[in-house]
């Protein structure tokens, strides 16, 4: 039955949870500051500027404890692939994933574990023949900070409630172990809804061709794209490669 809650509500009961048992807001609050900071000079950006955490921890709250400069801006956009033959694009689809849970977190033996995007996770590894470890750079869904510091974990990048202490430190920094959206994210790119998945595709695609100008990762062999709707009631995963590696 409908209950009212809104989907920053539930985003909120999941991030308080995550603070009481694993971080503090500050370092959950920094997936926003490195999205922000990757964002800069990024020409389809819709916020290409950097934010310190101290303007994020001072903004109104949307659902407490989430601030509103944690949350994506929903804006219009669109995002296009064309698939071709992989040796004329030195790019190729190696793994990909769909996987679904429970709509009502509630129902979730623990509603910090994002089953989805873990299960989709796993079984596009299992395809690509490759493990986390494997990974240049990952795009994940950062629509609230809370979400992209679960999808980190979801997608085996870092471990169960050291997200956010991995997104506070400077691996997923560009010139990082494990750069993570490295166009600004859903929450400085912004989030065209529908188009997001694909704006993913798109990013990482450039990444890997060497295409992605002041935003490149060097060596980018592998990226992963991790996109889900609702509270990851449903996930899609995609693995990408360059050829010939």
């Amino acid at each position: 039955s409908y209950t009212g809650v809104t989907k920053a509500g539930l985003a909120a009961m999941i991030h308080r949870l995550y603070m009481d048992l694993y971080a503090s807001a500050e370092e959950i609050g920094m997936m926003a500051v490195k999205s922000h900071d990757h964002a800069v000079g990024c020409k389809h950006a819709q916020y290409p500027f950097k934010m310190s955490i101290e303007r994020a921890m001072s903004s109104p709250m949307e659902a407490d404890p989430i601030h509103s400069m944690e949350c994506s801006g929903i804006g219009d956009g669109a995002a296009a692939i064309v698939l071709v033959p992989a040796d004329k694009t030195g790019v190729e689809v190696v793994g990909t994933a769909i996987s679904t849970d429970y709509t009502s977190i509630a129902q979730r033996p623990d509603p910090l574990e994002m089953k989805a995007i873990k299960t989709a996770a796993n079984k596009a590894y299992n395809m690509a023949g490759i493990k986390p470890k494997d990974v240049s750079l990952a795009e994940v869904q950062d629509d609230f900070t809370i979400n992209g510091v679960l999808g980190i974990e979801g997608l085996g990048l870092a471990k169960t409630g050291e997200g956010a202490k991995l997104v506070s430190s400077p691996e997923v920094d560009k010139d990082g172990k494990i750069p993570v959206n490295t166009f600004g994210g859903l929450k400085a790119r912004g989030n065209p809804l529908g188009a997001t998945g694909i704006y993913q595709l798109g990013e990482i695609a450039l990444q890997l061709r060497g295409d992605a100008g002041a935003h490149q990762v060097n060596d980018a062999e592998i990226g992963v794209a991790q996109n889900m709707g609702g509270m990851a009631s449903i996930c899609a995963v995609n693995i990408l490669r360059r050829v010939g590696q």
